[in-house]
């Protein structure tokens, strides 16, 4: 039994005390990202002028969820509340960085969604919305970043340094240039040939017909393709 307990207390010391460090890190370049995101925001929207169409919106939805809404995309920032890391066959694994201190493989996560921001406006609930980026930070505050298309080989490895404004601001600008390129396509006709009774009546015109920028075949054989 003490020494069950003794394990206990060593893995508490040592794992716990690391997850719950990353978490703070995590945390911190969070509210970093939120800072640029409002500052974007803020000045996107003034350089469009007050007789654009476009508005350019910053909105915070608690310590773990904010938004970027600009003409019909609404990106979504979202910070896990969990530390994860990865398995054995992962490619962080074979770096040198990780292979001199494995508690680095530990991560907390933001996701990044591009979402339309009709779905968002007129509660959409069948509405897809599609993972574009998940950043990972360490304890270190290094990060790498899995993504779509330019986010896939922006920072693919654990950065030499740790994550800092001006990072953010390249990633949150990317994001904002794939939403705008990332094209609402026509579905298949075959995705919504079909109402039923019931979606009818919990919905309204078109909120009951699911949307999303690719939705169906199409996007599955993109995701091939890429």
């Amino acid at each position: 039994m003490a020494s069950n307990n003794d394990r206990i207390i060593n893995a508490l010391q040592e794992k716990g005390v690391l997850k719950q460090h990353i978490y703070q890190q995590t945390q911190d370049v969070f509210r970093q990202f939120n800072k640029v995101l409002q500052g974007i925001a803020t000045r996107t929207d003034e350089a469009m002028g007050e007789d654009s169409l476009v508005d350019v919106v910053y909105k915070s939805q608690g310590d773990f969820e904010s938004s970027l809404r600009f003409s019909g995309d609404t990106l979504v920032f979202m910070m896990h509340t969990n530390v994860f890391t990865f398995n054995s066959e992962y490619f962080i694994h074979k770096s040198d960085y990780i292979k001199q201190d494995p508690s680095r493989a530990y991560c907390g996560m933001i996701l990044v969604y591009n979402f339309l921001s009709d779905s968002l406006r007129y509660n959409r609930l069948s509405d897809v919305g599609y993972l574009i980026g998940r950043i990972f930070i360490n304890k270190d505050q290094h990060f790498f970043v899995e993504g779509r298309k330019e986010f896939a080989f922006m920072y693919n490895s654990f950065s030499r340094k740790p994550i800092d404004e001006e990072t953010l601001q390249q990633i949150a600008e990317t994001a904002i240039v794939h939403a705008i390129d990332f094209d609402l396509y026509v579905p298949p006709i075959d995705t919504s040939k079909q109402l039923t009774v019931k979606g009818k009546l919990q919905t309204s015109g078109l909120s009951a017909i699911r949307t999303g920028k690719r939705v169906g075949f199409e996007f599955l054989r993109e995701q091939e393709q890429e």
